[in-house]
């Protein structure tokens, strides 16, 4: 199940969110369509519910022992999110586990931490305690009672009905990406790790090549790869990716080094043959990236 192919929709949900729903907006209401979450069985244990207000991807894994869900949507979706998790099981929530910082992933986190404690890597807890700008937003620090309240920095395990689920940490879309690998039931949940940097929020062009190679190398070949925003992709699908960014990374950092500037690398096309009508775009992220870390 594919949304959008990760071949044309590599802008990334950070550049998405320029252009996400009035719904989004602080003290926003969405109306009836973009209230709708649909719900897809990704294997036994594991459902995505894609919300039509930003398109996201929130995991939810049902066990005997309660439900585990990965993000956490818009705010004011936030209801309609715990009702699609109780349609899927009537089961406890045991854990919320969020990706990274950005609104369209921690919206519901306040709601559902009244059921269950909140987990996600430490920089995400630092960054919502302070006040965020992304796409464009001007949005104050997340609630207190929406804050992490398990944090780790380099790897944790959860462990579910004698699942593990296991958080892996790559500084990528953000510094504080978490990439959940549920390692019995075969799938692994990306959050928006390969979709561009959010270069404020200490992104990481190569990080993001990192989370490609490094999860595409440690995961089965069959397993199912859930990106936000796009839906399903294969290992394959994701060890391209990697390939694709790896490629466009280095012939932007070999111009800069040859001394040229962002307007002669878009003149030249540079990133022309990969990335179609989305290569100025990237070209101007990576570009940042880059002369930004030297």
């Amino acid at each position: 199940m594919k949304r959008n192919s990760p071949w044309t929709f590599v802008v990334s949900a950070f550049l998405a969110l320029l252009v996400a729903p009035a719904i989004a907006a602080e003290g926003g209401e969405p109306d009836g369509r973009e209230s709708q979450i649909s719900t897809v069985q990704v294997s036994p244990n594991v459902y995505i519910l894609q919300a039509k207000a930003d398109d996201a991807d929130i995991a939810v894994y049902v066990s005997k022992d309660g439900v585990v869900v990965v993000d956490t949507g818009l705010q004011p979706i936030a209801q309609n999110l715990r009702d699609a998790i109780r349609a899927i099981s009537p089961k406890p929530i045991r854990y919320v586990v969020l990706t990274h910082y950005h609104f369209d992933h921690i919206g519901g986190a306040e709601l559902l931490a009244r059921e269950a404690p909140v987990v996600a890597q430490e920089r995400v807890r630092t960054r919502m305690m302070m006040p965020s700008h992304v796409g464009g937003r001007n949005d104050p620090p997340a609630p207190t009672a929406a804050l992490p309240v398990i944090t780790f920095d380099k790897q944790l395990s959860i462990f579910a009905n004698g699942e593990e689920i296991r958080l892996i940490s790559f500084p990528a879309h953000t510094d504080g990406d978490a990439v959940v690998w549920f390692t019995r039931e075969n799938v692994v949940h990306m959050g928006d790790a390969i979709l561009g940097t959010d270069i404020d929020g200490g992104g990481d062009v190569y990080g993001m090549v990192e989370a490609c190679e490094r999860v595409a190398s440690m995961v089965p070949p069959d397993a199912k790869v859930i990106v936000g925003h796009v839906g399903v992709i294969s290992v394959e699908d994701l060890r391209k990716k990697g390939k694709q960014w790896k490629q466009a990374a280095n012939a932007v950092d070999a111009a800069i080094k040859q001394g040229k500037s962002l307007q002669q690398i878009r003149e030249e096309k540079l990133l022309g043959g990969m990335f179609e009508n989305n290569a100025d775009r990237i070209a101007g992220m990576i570009y940042a990236n880059l002369t930004r870390k030297k």
